[in-house]
This record gives structure tokens, C-alpha cells and sequence, in this order.
């Protein structure tokens, strides 16, 4: 099991590249099955998988600027301040579930609910709605 999520913005003298990498997943829990939406990713027959200590995590970030500098600058440090890729620890869950949303209709992972996600720790994306199925 896998996520992989690349995002691209341009304007008209530069960009800003994202990717996040979710890998490696070792699965503290599955829930479900439930209904998911986001602002990214919705279905109506997901399972939450909860990651546990050793899943892996990449995240890089791009950013060009033309211009007379020609700024350009590249990051591997993800929202924790930590340099990726990277396995999960501890003290990544010590406040914090890192989950991935698993939609059985598709086979695929669809979106990653976590602090990690850069698009949910900088509220650019609000918490998604989920409803479990009895």
C-alpha cells in the first residue's frame, strides 16, 4: 500500500513543486468501512488505515523564480521540521494519528489525513467528513 501525491502551481515567472510519499506502511489499524470526502479525495466506500512506527514518508518541495536572481530553492523537511525520506517514530504519534484512506472501489489509497499532509497542517484543506457504516 501506497500514497503518492504531486501538486504543481505556475504563475507566469516561476512554480512551487509539492510531492508527498506515503511507503512502506505498517498498519496500527483498519476501520471502516465508511464515506470520505475531502477537498482532495472522496468515496463512498473507504477503510481508514492507521499507520504505525516505521511507515515511510517523503516530502519535497520546489520553488523557481524567474528574475534577474533566478531564484530557485529546494526542501526534504516535511511539517515536523524533519528531514525525509524517512521512517515514522514515536514521538511522530505522540499527539497525532497519520491516516491513510483506502477506498476499496478503486484498490487505491486516495488521500493521507495527517499532520504531515502539507495541505492539512497549513488548514489549505479542512478536515474531511467521514460517516461509518453500521
Amino acid at each position: 500500500m501506497e500514497w503518492t501525491r504531486n501538486e504543481d502551481f505556475s504563475w507566469g515567472s516561476g512554480y512551487i513543486h509539492r510531492s508527498h510519499d506515503v511507503y512502506n506502511v505498517n498498519i496500527k489499524e483498519v476501520v471502516g468501512p465508511a464515506s470520505y470526502s475531502s477537498s482532495y479525495a472522496t468515496s463512498d466506500n473507504v477503510m481508514l488505515v492507521y499507520c504505525d512506527v516505521d511507515t515511510g514518508f517523503a516530502y519535497m518541495e520546489s520553488a523557481y523564480q524567474s528574475g534577474p536572481d533566478h531564484e530557485y530553492e529546494r526542501s526534504f523537511v516535511d511539517t515536523f521540521g524533519k528531514m525525509t525520506p524517512r521512517s515514522l517514530t514515536a514521538d511522530d504519534f505522540e499527539t497525532f494519528s497519520h491516516i491513510l484512506v483506502y477506498d476499496l472501489n478503486t484498490g487505491k489509497a486516495i488521500d493521507f489525513y495527517s499532520p504531515l499532509n502539507y495541505y492539512y497542517a497549513c488548514g489549505a484543506e479542512g478536515a474531511p467528513a467521514v460517516t461509518f457504516y453500521q
